[in-house]
């Protein structure tokens, strides 16, 4: 069972090895990049959360509108399973991706289970715990099966599922009847409430990509990725829940080999107790990693953080929104550093918060500064006049980001959510400046980078982002022209210096036909097109059409677009589309009209610049003429040495083959000398030991001159035995004395030998000497090589940089002489505009004369009409008097006519009545 998770979890780069504290570890076999996806598996089950499943208190079943494999919220109109009839998805895509990949398997087990169990019987919180355990049934019961076709991952996560730790006898006793609850409404399966314990401490729960607040979409259960991967406060990994099905975990930091990989199980911006009691109440362990434990600057940064702020602090700091928004420096140096990327970023900002008040840096401190940043949205979403509150609400942006690069690691999402919150709050505080810089705009593209590269790195879906891609992508492609946003006011002055009509409800209320005349007046102005010039280029490609009345205007717009495209992109709008001249917004024309107006109030205060690059051109001209002559002298001296070069290639291909000689037989020398160096050493030893061997002879001699002279002492008055001694004694001295002169024979010619040696050594020396020289000699020439070919190449710099002037001077040229044709075109433009305007002035006092003519004319049909209408009117009031006569007298005959007619009643009634009573008197 083990070999088989091993086997698995090492083609992926990683294994599992025991830990004296911990149990047990995951640690890597090979380098993981930072954002590279450590491991990608399947749950073993999962599903996802229901609307108010925890929030309702009936007995009734909560609407379930997420689809069942990526989790997002299904339309109105979606596919089922036909089967079961359980599943639901979002798309025909989804619904054929989870069949193949499980729910094949497990569709007839889940209908089968769901229709037994009585989820009304449980309270709403433990409903998702009765959906795990009933799903875990159906997949380890799939694997349990003798002879049963599963996939891979599924066995293995059943492996893992059986090995996880239940912590069944530290769960609460509340928790406990509850699970037992569930399992009696499961019928009471064999271990349900060890089941129900595992997944309640090793459980995971799906976000949706794109939500900064991180809420819950799903249930997760991947015993594999819970029995690899320990807790740390300070990651180096994170997961997610892939659209794909699959739970991914990626590294948020290089991972070298042998390190320990990790997740977080809580949240991090939480004090150490806090977060020690979290991990002790839902998983049973004592954190112990190295932001809890350890002199590391994390620890130190943590320390910091939880220093007991609240004592030092009200409940809730306050906000003076009247004063100037501004982010700390300390904040502003962390927020830097992050988006700097350095190796030590850690004692970087373990330096920036060293010294700060618990008032600014703790938890305490973050907690104000994020209720901030909600107090300015919700100020701004609930009345449009507090655009004011927009510089505030970045401010608490960029607090909250400091604080998350704190607790979180730099590429954790969490921080390129919240980049990039900071980049949309500080773009909306942009717009509202009254002045904007560079190093503003630079810091709003820069957290949206780092929003990129964070969130894009560590995403676990392989496919394209949808919304996320959208924001970000929307503020990179923001103001690349880098110039502000005009006031309406501003609009309006440049606008009538231009001459182009416009009136003020037309930037608020901007239409397709204003928006298309201003833009018009635009192409005229700064480039001189004009509409006849663009009619004339829409007929050639009419021409070409099959049926030119169908695509007359399709063909002007398109053309009309792409000139107005080319412009705003020269101003600096990158972002223009067909949607601004269809379909204009309030903010979007002010914004382009913003550009197109500081380009055209900076155009005459652009000429001097253009008359000081062309001075420049001129004074490079010149520079350029020296340089030529510099270049013809340098050119020479390299001819000069070319020359020099190839007369002295021979000697030189000599001395180099000379000098190969001679390295072969320094070569052989130092080979020679280390034998005779061995040699001498070995005959220097002999002499000492000759030497060694003399003095003990001499020692000798001398001990036995000592015994002669005792034994004189002791002399014995017998001839013969005296001549015996003194011929043993004399032999005794000869035979010394041989050895003596043999030992000093030998030392002689040991001494001839070291003297030859030396000699030799002195020989070898001087060849040594030689080579030195002779590689001396070849260093020089190489060197003359190398500063010639750097002569060379400072030429090759030189041509090159000369023809980067000759083109500079070309384009200044050109830049100077389209300038100057594009002021005489103004000009022209200018007097053509009069005389137009001046045609148009006729025309219309024209016009007003034929419509006062006309008014009179209209006047005085109105006067008849009126005397008419006074007429009609009279006799309406006659006839309606006259009416009013006639009504009176039906009315009165009406009245007579009922009274007869009530008479008439009363006397029939009182005949009938004495009839009957004489028929029946």
């Amino acid at each position: 069972m083990t070999d088989e998770i091993d086997a698995f979890i090492a083609k992926r780069g990683l294994r599992l090895e025991t830990d004296a504290v911990k149990g047990q570890r995951t640690v890597a076999q090979r380098k993981f990049r930072r954002g590279e996806q450590i491991l990608s598996i399947p749950p073993l089950y999962g599903f996802p959360v229901r609307r108010g499943e925890e929030e309702d208190n009936s007995q009734s079943e909560c609407a379930d509108d997420r689809c069942h494999l990526c989790f997002s919220v299904v339309p109105t109109r979606h596919p089922r399973c036909s089967q079961c009839g359980i599943s639901q998805y979002c798309s025909a895509e989804c619904l054929s991706a989870h069949w193949t990949q499980r729910h094949h398997f497990e569709c007839e087990r889940l209908k089968a289970a769901n229709k037994n169990a009585a989820f009304g019987r449980v309270k709403p919180g433990f409903r998702p715990w009765m959906r795990m355990a009933v799903g875990v049934s159906c997949a380890t019961n799939v694997c349990a099966e003798p002879g049963a076709r599963v996939p891979k991952w599924l066995r293995v996560q059943s492996l893992a599922w059986a090995r996880l730790v239940s912590h069944r006898d530290k769960h609460p006793r509340h928790v406990l009847r509850q699970y037992e609850e569930i399992a009696k409404v499961l019928g009471s399966p064999a271990g349900a409430v060890e089941a129900l314990c595992r997944f309640g401490c090793n459980n995971f729960a799906a976000t949706a990509d794109g939500d900064p607040s991180c809420a819950s979409i799903g249930h997760l259960c991947c015993p594999l990725v819970s029995l690899l991967l320990n807790h740390s406060c300070l990651p180096n990994a994170s997961y997610s829940y892939s659209p794909l099905g699959e739970l991914a975990v990626t590294a948020l930091a290089e991972i070298s080999s042998g390190d320990e990989i990790s997740l977080a199980y809580t949240d991090a911006l939480q004090p150490r107790a806090q977060r020690r009691k979290e991990l002790a109440a839902v998983y049973f362990f004592d954190c112990k990693c190295v932001r809890c434990c350890g002199s590391s600057p994390r620890a130190q940064i943590d320390e910091l953080m939880d220093r007991n702020a609240e004592e030092l602090l009200p409940r809730a700091l306050p906000t003076d929104f009247a004063m100037p928004a501004a982010v700390d420096p300390w904040a502003h140096a962390v927020v830097a550093g992050l988006l700097a990327g350095n190796s030590e970023f850690d004692v970087q900002v373990l330096k920036a918060v060293e010294g700060q008040l618990p008032r600014d840096v703790s938890f305490a401190a973050y907690s104000h500064w994020r209720e901030c940043q909600d107090e300015c949205l919700d100020r701004v979403g609930a009345d449009e006049s507090a655009q004011w509150m927009w510089p505030w609400a970045a401010a608490a942006a960029l607090h909250v980001l400091a604080f998350y690069a704190l607790a979180y690691p730099p590429a954790h999402p969490l921080v390129g959510h919240q980049c990039l919150k900071a980049a949309q709050l500080s773009w909306n505080a942009l717009q509202c400046a009254a002045k904007q810089s560079v190093a503003d705009r630079a810091l709003v593209k820069a957290l949206a980078s780092a929003a990129q590269n964070i969130l894009f790195s560590t995403s676990g879906s392989k496919q394209e982002p949808s919304s996320l891609s959208r924001q970000i992508s929307t503020i990179l492609g923001l103001g690349t022209g880098f110039y502000p946003t005009l006031k309406p006011q501003d609009i309006l002055e440049v606008m009538r210096q231009l001459e182009i009509p416009i009136l003020d409800e037309d930037l608020e209320k901007p239409t397709p036909q204003r928006v298309q005349i201003w833009y018009e007046a635009f192409l005229y102005i700064l480039k001189g097109i004009s509409l006849e010039q663009m009619g004339s280029s829409d007929v050639e490609l009419l021409d070409l059409t099959d049926f030119p009345e169908s695509h007359g205007d399709d063909i002007f717009l398109m053309s009309f677009y792409s000139h107005m495209s080319t412009l705003l992109q020269q101003v600096g709008v990158d972002d223009f589309s067909l949607r601004d001249m269809l379909k204009p917004e309030p903010i979007r024309v002010r914004r382009i009209l913003s550009g197109v107006c500081n380009f055209a109030m900076f155009r005459d205060d652009r000429m001097p610049v253009l008359d000081k690059y062309t001075a420049q051109a001129d004074q490079q001209a010149e520079r350029l003429e020296s340089m030529q002559k510099e270049l013809d002298q340098v050119q020479a001296q390299i001819d000069a040495i070319r020359g020099q070069r190839e007369r002295e290639a021979p000697q030189a291909k000599k001395l180099l083959e000379g000098n190969q000689v001679l390295r072969e037989e320094l070569r052989v020398l130092t080979s020679a000398q280390a034998s005779l160096t061995e040699t001498t050493n070995k005959i220097k030893a002999e002499k000492e030991g000759l030497d060694d061997s003399v003095g003990e002879i001499k020692y000798t001699i001398a001990g036995l001159q000592d015994e002669l002279a005792k034994l004189k002492q002791r002399v014995v008055h017998s001839p013969e035995k005296i001549q015996a001694a003194i011929t043993e004694l004399t032999e005794s001295i000869q035979q010394s004395r041989h050895q003596i002169t043999a030992n000093e024979d030998k030392a002689r010619h040991l001494a001839v030998k070291i003297e030859m040696l030396e000699e030799i050594a002195g020989d070898v020396r001087s060849c040594v000497q030689q080579m030195i020289d002779a590689e001396g000699f070849v260093r020089d020439h190489e060197e003359e090589l190398r500063q010639l070919t750097k002569e060379r190449e400072n030429v090759a710099q030189e041509n090159t940089q000369i023809r980067n002037l000759s083109v500079r001077e070309e384009q200044l040229s050109f830049q100077s002489k389209s300038g100057q044709e594009k002021i005489d075109r103004l000009e022209k433009s200018r007097l053509v505009k009069r005389e137009q305007a001046a045609a148009q002035l006729k025309q219309l006092q024209r016009e007003r004369a034929e419509v006062s003519a006309k008014l009179e004319e209209t006047g005085k049909r109105m006067s008849a009409q009126r005397a008419r209408f006074d007429e009609l009117q009279a006799d309406i009031k006659r006839e309606r008097s006259a009416m009013d006569h006639v009504v009176n007298d039906m009315q009165i005959s009406y009245d007579a006519l009922r009274q007869q007619t009530l008479e008439y009643q009363d006397s029939v009634i009182q005949s009938l009545e004495d009839l009957l009573a004489r028929f029946y008197g």
